[in-house]
């Protein structure tokens, strides 16, 4: 019969100060990726503009949700697709009564997060 012998590692207080130096990596390349997420929700909010003064409301739209989806609470952007989808369901041939509980559901939120909304828009989702 074979007997295993078990071996403890005699480098341990390494392997703490590993994990330790793991952990403090993990923390910088969170912090990192929070920053780019900032930046990436500032361009895709931008980008949702431009398409707003072109009037492309439903690529804005996809851009507002983009810089949301970065930044969930950024209000700028949710005030913003409320109102492209207002202007959306404007332009659009086929008016739908979900596009303006979309759009008041944006301006809510918006509001909720501390941002200014004129009470026209909000009538106006109605």
């Amino acid at each position: 019969m074979t007997t295993k012998k078990y071996v403890l590692i005699r480098g341990i207080p390494h392997l703490k100060t590993l994990l330790v130096v793991v952990a403090l990596a993990a923390v910088c390349l969170t912090t990192v990726s929070l920053a780019q997420n900032k930046k990436n929700a500032s361009a895709w909010f931008q980008s949702g503009k431009e398409k707003v003064s072109n009037k492309d409301f439903y690529g804005a739209i996809d851009d507002f949700t983009m810089a949301i989806e970065s930044k969930p609470d950024f209000a700028k952007a949710y005030y913003h697709r409320g109102l492209a989808y207002l202007r959306y369901n404007q332009k659009s041939k086929l008016r739908s009564k979900v596009y303006l509980e979309k759009a008041r559901a944006d301006l809510m939120k918006a509001k909720e997060l501390g941002f200014a909304v004129d009470q026209k828009y909000l009538d106006e989702s109605q």
